[in-house]
């Protein structure tokens, strides 16, 4: 049982908004290739237009980065739980800087596909890493909120790049315009990194590490400014209420087959990683948002067009990102994410057969066209108020805290590998298939949304360490919150489910 108080204050905000520089570094770099892909100078310098493996390569541009991702993916969780969730992204910011500069440097459409790869390690090592680092610091009230900052600004790197990419479309300077749209890429690790010898370590990760004392003072820092009866009483809990579990589940075999092996519930917990980003990735979501400008002249718009209209998307996807926060809490996990699907879906069916009927016809119906348009961005309102958060607040939710980096492992794994098909796919596709393309995303969002809604565990307003007993593993639950305070005398009162009361 949770205290019904408020439990954050600004000094927790301040360290979401503080980790959340990393994701910011990836927004940026995953995005920028979408911006790239419509500059006229990119695709002419690199000789990607009007050559015979034209398509292919600009396929190799865009999935590299996900290739890379894979391997980001397997380090990222090996880093996060070796050296740290703090020290993994540091790490990971310095390799998106380097790669950054060598991609705004690149001569050869091959030198820049090697910085795609080291960028997409960098990115996944975000991805793995700076989720279970907030999962494992914000209260569990406020988590799917606190933990939606993730993607707000993440998704702000996606928006920046969209309205550079326009602004130096219109530049006309002696240097190529997509060379300082990739430079800039270099920007938000440098800030992440001036900001975060500031930020606490996750208090979970210390305590794993044997490291019981900084985390009680970190516990103690982040309850520190609540206004609550007894709130520092909430840091013993909170402190009280990991120690135990973690050293229930200290011997945990955290490999893969150990994992499997283990029981039902933590393979229960290895298919939800699997499925869960499939279906987000099968959605469509990065084929959109990586070939904006490609979809639009497939609408027949003009080159300006396709980067204005690359903007908007992205604009809407942010503003549906902010007000994502102020809705996840609100309602329970399945039917939230279900809805956001189902939006998906519809906009979906809507924009293939436009495309059928409309512009692959070559008719010049501009309100038919101009509907195509609208529904790529209801689709961005939908993905992004009910999909982009939850797909990293589910995995963190859903992993003990040894197995915390292993659930993100996988998901980001199935990710990557996923987005490589899609997005390597995609060019070649669009280009013979046209419409068809999109009905795979719309079998997958149309029986996901289905299976979310049925079938996915609601972990909303539950402690990290209360969760397991969705998954069956109730007797792996080491003490509950509501037996840590007496409610009456806001004193620790501990009731051991063995000992009985301490």
């Amino acid at each position: 049982m949770h205290s019904s108080h408020r439990q954050f204050g600004w000094y927790n905000l301040l360290v979401v908004l503080g980790i959340s520089l990393s994701s910011l570094s990836f927004g940026y770099s995953a995005a920028v290739i979408g911006t790239i892909t419509g500059q006229p100078t990119f695709l002419e310098y690199f000789k990607l237009t009007g050559t015979s493996n034209g398509d292919e390569l600009l396929g190799a541009c865009v999935c590299m980065y996900y290739v890379g991702g894979f391997f980001g993916s397997i380090y990222g969780a090996w880093a996060s739980d070796y050296w740290g969730r703090k020290n993994s992204q540091i790490q990971a910011a310095i390799i998106v800087a380097v790669s950054g500069a060598l991609q705004a440097g690149s001569v050869h459409v091959a030198m820049f596909i090697v910085g795609r790869f080291l960028c997409g390690i960098a990115g996944y090592m975000v991805l793995t890493g700076t989720p279970a680092w907030m999962a494992e610091l914000v209260p569990p009230r406020q988590r799917g909120q606190l933990m939606d900052t993730h993607t707000v600004v993440l998704i702000a790197g996606y928006f920046a790049t969209a309205w550079v990419g326009y602004g130096f479309y219109f530049y006309s300077g002696s240097v190529p315009a997509f060379r300082p749209i990739l430079a800039i890429q270099c920007a938000p690790p440098v800030f992440f990194l001036a900001v975060v010898s500031f930020l606490p370590e996750s208090p979970r990760w210390l305590i794993l590490r044997n490291q019981g004392d900084a985390a009680h003072r970190i516990l103690r820092q982040l309850h520190s400014t609540e206004a609550a009866p007894g709130s520092l009483s909430l840091a013993e809990i909170e402190y009280q209420q990991i120690t135990r579990q973690i050293e229930l589940e200290r011997g945990l075999d955290t490999s893969f087959l150990g994992m499997w092996r283990s029981g039902w519930p933590n393979r229960k917990r290895i298919i939800f990683a699997v499925v869960w980003p499939f279906m987000t990735v099968g959605s469509g979501i990065l084929v959109i948002a990586n070939y904006g400008p490609l979809l639009y002249s497939s609408l027949g718009y003009g080159s300006a067009k396709q980067l204005l209209f690359n903007g908007i998307w992205m604009s809407v996807t942010w503003f549906a990102n902010i007000c994502a926060p102020f809705l996840i809490d609100r309602f329970p996990r399945p039917g939230y994410a279900a809805t956001g699907l189902a939006g998906c879906f519809a906009t979906l069916v809507a924009e293939a057969a436009i495309i059928k009927n409309i512009a692959a016809t070559g008719s010049d119906n501009r309100a038919g066209l101009e509907a195509g348009v609208a529904m790529f961005f209801i689709y961005a309102w939908f993905y992004g108020s009910c999909l982009d958060g939850m797909l990293f607040v589910w995995i963190g939710e859903a992993f003990p805290t040894p197995l915390r980096s292993n659930g993100y492992l996988i998901a980001m794994v199935t990710h990557a590998l996923a987005n490589t098909a899609w997005l390597g796919a995609a060019p070649t596709a669009f280009a013979t298939v046209g419409w068809q393309y999109y009905l795979p995303f719309i079998i997958i969002s149309g029986l996901a949304m289905i299976i979310v809604f049925f079938f996915f565990p609601n972990t909303r307003h539950l402690a990290l360490e209360e969760i397991g007993a969705i998954f069956g593993d109730a007797d792996h639950v080491a003490v509950y919150q509501q037996d840590i305070l007496d409610e009456g005398t806001h004193e620790l009162h501990i009731v051991s489910k063995d000992k009985g009361d301490e």
